[in-house]
């Protein structure tokens, strides 16, 4: 895993996210720890993403988390998550140990 503090370089810095959490999926342990992160900010500030439908069945709207997101390339790709606060990310690290064995 990969902490990086973003800048103008990195995807949706222009929209807050200044943290990023890089994990390769490849690996058992970093899949794990990046699974029980993502379940964590779940619980913390619900889900990544919410569809609101309007009452029709074709129109709605895909609506963001403003806290957090994730990416991810493939199955066994890399994955990151985008997250707002730095506080946050330090908190998630002593919640959830990296397992290193």
């Amino acid at each position: 895993m990969k902490v990086i503090k973003s800048d103008a370089r990195y995807q949706l810095y222009d929209r807050g996210f200044r943290i990023i959490l890089e994990f390769n999926m490849a690996r058992n342990n970093e899949r794990e720890h990046y699974w029980a992160i993502r379940r964590k900010l779940s619980e913390l500030y619900g889900s990544s993403v919410i569809y609101e439908s309007n009452g029709t069945l074709v129109a709605g709207k895909w609506i963001y988390n403003t806290e957090w997101r994730y990416l991810q390339k493939g199955r066994r790709g890399r994955a990151r998550l985008f997250i707002k606060d730095e506080t946050i990310v330090s908190y998630l690290l002593l919640v959830e140990p990296v397992n290193t064995v």
